[in-house]
């Protein structure tokens, strides 16, 4: 695929069924899909959006296991919402079990849709990674400008505002990273401590008291 074309990540799918839809979305030149296997935990994905490649991203929403996480394509979806609320985002469901329970895609395509028209669900991701993509360049280039107000001193109390909310949203990706870090350590500080205690316990059990009988 050539670089120009607006990058679609297909995430989540086994090697079977990854090959298949992405030479199903790729027939028709319009997008470069890239296959995105699964991934030990959910916040894994987070760097699917760094350097700005990311247009939109199809997601499997089968269950995924792993050996640290089991969760589902609507969690990949709700994380990778968190990180960027403008993104495109689209679960793949081929299991037949119905929309899976997320409000943070913008839509669900059925497997067996895809493989009867792969052409609409390309020019269907291919505009909302353009959407996307004039949405995500006007939003940087206003940065750029209220940015070069801010340095020459003619920020008006308006502008500034709207400079805080743009500043948020760039930030907000590693805040969220941050918080996710954070609560992984907790439950693992929880899980080595519960650990020490049975350990302690065992040892309390299998050692001799001071004093008693050997």
């Amino acid at each position: 695929m050539h670089d120009a074309l607006p990058v679609c990540w297909l995430v989540g799918c086994d090697k079977l069924a990854a090959r298949e839809w992405q030479s199903l979305l790729q027939r028709s030149q319009q997008l470069d899909v890239r296959v995105v296997p699964p991934l030990p935990r959910v916040e894994d994905y987070a760097d699917l959006t760094v350097g700005g490649e990311a247009a939109a991203v199809l997601i499997c929403a089968s269950v995924v296991t792993q050996v640290e996480q089991v969760y589902s394509g609507a969690t990949i979806a709700d994380y990778l919402r968190a990180l960027h609320p403008d993104l495109p985002i689209f679960l793949l469901d081929d299991g037949g079990s119905g929309e899976p329970d997320s409000a943070s895609v913008d839509a669900v395509i059925a497997g067996d849709d895809l493989r009867d028209r792969p052409g609409v669900h390309s020019s269907r991701l291919l505009r909302a990674a353009g959407r996307y993509g004039a949405a995500l360049s006007a939003r940087q280039f206003r940065l750029q400008q209220l940015l070069d107000r801010q340095i020459a001193g003619t920020l008006d109390d308006a502008e500034a505002a709207e400079l805080a909310t743009l500043r948020a949203d760039v930030e907000r990706p590693a805040a969220v990273k941050a918080a996710k870090r954070a609560e992984l350590h907790d439950v693992d500080l929880l899980e080595k401590r519960d650990l020490v205690d049975q350990l302690a316990a065992l040892a309390e059990k299998l050692l001799p008291r001071p004093g008693g009988h050997k």
